[in-house]
């Protein structure tokens, strides 16, 4: 069995591109959550994300990529992604709840 390496695309608007022009849905899939883990979010809805991912992939090849920080907007504003600071840390303990 021959193992591929994984395909790795940095955080940034280098990295958006790259993503943008593979029309890859895994590796869509996989950059985006790294991108929200990396901010501090939680994906609450997997469907909602696919579908999320879907447009995402789909937009990449009629307008061009977004612009990062566009992207990080939009994933801001998408209420199936919970983000701790609007206070997921404290919801759910965080490494400095000793209670």
């Amino acid at each position: 069995c021959i193992k591929w390496p994984t395909l790795t695309a940095p955080l940034n608007s280098e990295g958006l591109v790259l993503v943008h022009e593979s029309g890859n849905a895994r590796w869509a899939t996989t950059w985006l959550t790294q991108v929200i883990e990396s901010r501090d979010g939680l994906v609450q809805d997997d469907a909602k994300f696919q579908r999320f991912v879907s447009f995402f992939l789909s937009s990449a090849h009629e307008e061009g990529p977004r612009a990062w920080d566009d992207l990080l907007e939009v994933l801001r504003s998408k209420r199936w992604i919970v983000w701790r600071d609007y206070g997921l840390g404290e919801a759910t303990g965080g490494p400095n709840d000793a209670g």
